[in-house]
């Protein structure tokens, strides 16, 4: 079971940096007005390619052993790949940017997970028990992400862009659900760590409860989502780009049902749709529109804020480590309690003179025919009286070592 929980939160992984990546190329195709033959769900079938790159780096950089093999696997991945990414009938503004953006993202997943290969190794190297190393991104699958796709959504609702709106909420939803049974998975298994130590709680019975408060608050979520779901015909669009001037015909697009619909389809097509008679759009109520509204300016507070904190980090890295001589620079910080505390008693687990040995057997026999623990203002009479051990001939024995090696005699 341990062996499928281990590979099921691996493949969660993939699935979190696969879904990352997989928006890119649709939002330059809505910024761009681009189209490309199969429509968006195709476009987007194909742009989950990138899974194999996430895949073969992650687990090259964790097994490979020298930079020649990790480089090797890379550029053999690369030639498998290219027939897929680069080899087109004919080839259109929209085919070359699907096979940039493609070679990017592989290039930068490569560099990425050899970056963090580093860090591992350099970590391993240094040796210091205290030294937490942070997980990567790719690593780090989270509900918190979840934004990602929201302003994935947004943006297509400014750009117009229907497919963009549907890749994002559609992976939304997926992206949801399987990292909420990753964190379940990971933190029963947590706690199913630190209960070890008392067994109190059965291994079933906690993966059961946990389990079961999951699936209720899957269900709330999902009882949330229906309705979004088929409001989807009723979206209020708008084009950025269109607020700083003229910018010409803009391919046209549908804007109802469910399915993905690309935009731009054809200049006889989209004449005859312009033409006939059809009902305008269902107008949204002062609700929706009241709850759009609030929605847009949160998220786009998020991004603020988001964008503010990574500048603050950044100029906080990017202080000086070293002055003029070459002396590095390192503030003077009080050491943390708990690291005293650990060293103490890796100190105490160390010491193997026969006085300790002495006093480790003496606590030991006590606390074996005692079963509350002592008071700190308990003599050592008062110890064995409680404990029964007062006509014990090898706790009188005991006893008599304890008081020589307690007093120094």
């Amino acid at each position: 079971m341990a062996k499928g929980i281990r590979g099921f939160k691996k493949i969660v992984e993939w699935f979190h940096v696969t879904l990352i990546f997989a928006l890119f190329i649709p939002l330059v195709f809505a910024v761009g007005s681009l189209t490309r033959e199969g429509g968006a769900a195709a476009l987007y079938a194909e742009c989950l390619i990138i899974a194999v790159p996430v895949v073969v780096t992650s687990i090259a950089s964790k097994r490979v052993k020298t930079l020649a093999g990790y480089i090797g696997i890379c550029t053999l991945m690369s030639a498998l790949l290219a027939p897929f990414v680069f080899i087109r009938r004919e080839w259109e503004t929209g085919d070359t940017v699907y096979a940039v953006g493609i070679a990017l993202e592989t290039l930068f997943i490569v560099g990425k997970q050899f970056h963090d290969r580093l860090i591992r190794v350099r970590a391993e190297k240094d040796n210091d028990p205290f030294n937490v190393h942070g997980k990567s991104f790719f690593e780090s699958p989270s509900l918190s992400y979840v934004w990602y796709f929201v302003i994935m959504y947004v943006l297509g609702l400014g750009f117009n862009s229907k497919s963009m709106c549907d890749l994002a909420f559609f992976s939304a939803i997926g992206y949801f659900f399987v990292v909420l049974a990753y964190n379940f998975l990971k933190t029963s298994d947590e706690y199913v760590e630190l209960n070890k130590r008392t067994r109190g709680i059965p291994k079933k019975r906690l993966y059961g409860i946990g389990g079961i408060m999951t699936c209720a608050y899957a269900v709330l979520v999902l009882a949330a989502i229906v309705p979004s779901i088929f409001l989807a015909g009723s979206r209020r669009y708008t084009d950025i780009r269109e607020w700083f001037g003229e910018t010409g015909i803009v391919p046209y697009e549908v804007h109802s049902g469910f399915e993905f619909q690309e935009r731009g389809m054809g200049a006889e097509n989209m004449m005859t749709e312009l033409m006939e008679e059809a009902e305008p759009n269902p107008e949204l109520s002062k609700l929706w529109n009241g709850l759009f509204w609030i929605i847009c300016v949160i998220a786009g507070a998020l991004a603020l804020y988001a964008v503010v904190m990574a500048v603050r980090q950044i100029f906080a890295d990017f202080r000086r480590e070293a002055d003029d001589d070459g002396d590095k620079i390192e503030a003077l910080e009080d050491e943390p309690v708990y690291k005293e505390e650990i060293l103490s008693l890796v100190k105490k687990r160390m010491d193997d003179s026969e006085a300790a040995r002495i006093r480790r057997q003496y606590k030991r026999t006590i606390r074996k025919h005692r079963k509350e623990l002592p008071a700190p203002s308990e003599t050592p009479f008062e110890l064995e009286k409680n404990a029964g051990l007062l006509d014990d001939e090898d706790m009188k024995a005991l006893h008599k070592r304890y008081e020589e090696v307690r007093y120094n005699l």
